[in-house]
């Protein structure tokens, strides 16, 4: 009796140091998956996303304006694509497409007398109010808008017609026009792609090709620049016209992936994406030269590299965006910090190559 005591003795005091063994290496491995959990969970530190510089184009497909801070509005930032070449005949809308020498007409705004001038090398420049109680208005077209505007002047018309008919044979007669008192334009609902515009109500446009803000990264174009044929000269952002240029990532077209940002520490200075940027011929246009590119890029690369997979027809570069009324008034500056709010679900991205 006394040996089978003892033997369940030991017994007992095995099985607890087994039990005891087992429970430390539970924990151990609880606490292992615990901080492997914490770890997944904790964000991995990326270079922090700014804006490298803004630009405004107040008249719709002459050069650009880069400036230092710009202040949102409902129609875009504040003087950008205010203003637009229309032909006498028809009051139709003329771009760098129809008319790459566009690109070599510089409009200044000065703020503080409110005036426009439009500048050209080799050409005496034009000043003229932004403001004025006497113009002549009356309905012009964007595309298959029709849109209320007011005239500039025959000054304005004047200057832009000389400067647009050097070289050539055609002389047509253009006006410039600008947005007035009772103008507006939506941003056609088959663009709010989105789910988050669409919940804007009414977003309304000026006088851009159909969005108010356009943003793209340097890293986007990084990843067109390589992509050029051997031989090729490197592209400028220029020849993509974004209003906001962001930088901090090396990734290519990350900005297909926002769909809410904040700009700044403001809450209020969001916008919100509501397509990609189908480009065009007009990205061919050598902004410094007023030529189209002999080469057709970027186009061809970005058709081997950025083409639509739903339409063979379109291929893209940067996101287009709205901004909800709370924003109205923001200001925005080079440097701010861009922060990425929401991003869009995969499936909610347009596939392209």
């Amino acid at each position: 009796n006394t040996i089978k005591m003892a033997e369940l003795l030991i017994a007992l005091v095995l099985g607890a140091v087994v039990i005891a063994v087992v429970v430390l290496f539970l924990r151990s491995e609880s606490k292992q998956k615990s901080m492997s959990n914490q770890n997944e969970k904790k964000p991995q530190k990326s270079k922090q996303l700014s804006i490298n510089r803004i630009v405004i184009y107040p008249v719709k497909s002459c050069a650009g304006i880069e400036v230092q801070r710009a202040r949102l509005t409902d129609l875009g930032l504040k003087y950008d694509r205010q203003f637009m070449i229309v032909k006498d005949e028809n009051k139709r809308f003329v771009t760098q497409r129809n008319v790459p020498r566009m690109s070599l007409i510089h409009p200044q705004i000065d703020e503080k007398t409110e005036q426009l001038t439009l500048t050209a090398a080799n050409t005496k420049s034009v000043t003229i109010p932004i403001k004025s109680n006497d113009r002549t208005k009356y309905n012009a077209v964007v595309f298959s808008d029709t849109v209320f505007v007011e005239d500039m002047g025959q000054e304005a018309s004047d200057w832009i017609t000389s400067f647009l008919n050097l070289d050539t044979t055609e002389k047509t007669v253009y006006r410039l026009v600008g947005t007035t008192t009772g103008y507006s334009r939506t941003v056609a609902p088959d663009d709010l792609i989105f789910p988050m515009t669409q919940k804007i109500e009414n977003p309304q446009t000026s006088l851009a090709d159909g969005s108010p803000y356009m943003i793209a990264s340097l890293g986007s174009l990084a990843m067109v620049n390589k992509n050029l044929p051997d031989g090729e000269p490197q592209l400028k952002i220029n020849r993509f016209r974004p209003n906001i240029v962001v930088e901090g990532s090396d990734t290519p077209f990350i900005e297909d992936h926002w769909k809410t940002i904040q700009i700044g520490t403001n809450d209020n200075t969001r916008l919100c994406a509501h397509s990609k940027c189908v480009r065009c011929k007009l990205t061919t246009v050598i902004q410094e030269q007023g030529e189209f590119s002999k080469t057709q890029q970027p186009v061809e690369t970005l058709k081997r590299v950025r083409l639509s997979q739903t339409d063979k027809n379109s291929f893209y570069f940067g996101q287009l965006f709205v901004a909800p009324s709370t924003a109205f008034g923001g200001e925005i500056k080079v440097g701010d910090q861009v922060t990425i709010l929401e991003e869009l679900k995969q499936e909610e991205i347009p596939d392209v190559q």
